[in-house]
């Protein structure tokens, strides 16, 4: 008799089963956002790690050789002491290499300005773009940071960029 009453204790309620898909989802809201600020720190990480290297390599760089009167590719020409395109996806036809998050490229020309960009892509149009500049090596300043407003994540990147590099946030 006692088997037969443990026999048909088993599984669970339908209320018992609904309590515990209730707070999978709760737990499942107050998650979601965390990562999705998660995701947003990766962002900005490898963009501030990109952008701080590039700029101590095109200052070397500079410093080492001036700055040629004629276009120079300087991320993918390999002059620059720092390997800055390590784990990166680069196109021999272009100057551009793609990190994870973000395309980017440095370019020097005449007149002693050079330029790093980084740019994120969305059927070949830049929705978010920001650019640090010299004309000297040492002085670098931010010539354009925007962002294109049916972008999910767009402003808030550029505000972090613009906070990070100075300058300010333009809508595309």
């Amino acid at each position: 008799n006692k088997m037969k009453n443990n026999g048909c204790k088993k599984g669970f309620t339908l209320i018992e089963l609904l309590v515990v898909v209730l707070i999978i989802g709760i737990l499942a809201a107050i998650a979601l956002p965390q990562y999705q600020k998660a995701v947003e720190k990766a962002k900005m990480a490898e963009l501030k790690t990109f952008m701080g290297n590039a700029k101590r390599a095109v200052e070397i760089y500079i410093m080492e050789n001036g700055i040629s009167e004629g276009s120079l590719d300087l991320l993918n020409s390999g002059m620059l002491a720092i390997s800055l395109t390590d784990g990166m996806t680069c196109e021999a036809s272009s100057s551009t290499c793609y990190g994870k998050y973000f395309g980017y490229y440095i370019l020097c020309s005449g007149g002693n300005i050079c330029e790093i960009t980084a740019f994120k892509n969305k059927n070949e149009n830049n929705w978010f773009l920001t650019t640090l500049v010299t004309s000297d090596g040492r002085n670098w300043t931010p010539d354009s940071i925007y962002y294109q407003e049916d972008e999910p994540q767009a402003k808030a990147l550029c505000q972090d960029s613009a906070q990070t590099f100075g300058g300010s946030c333009h809508l595309k």
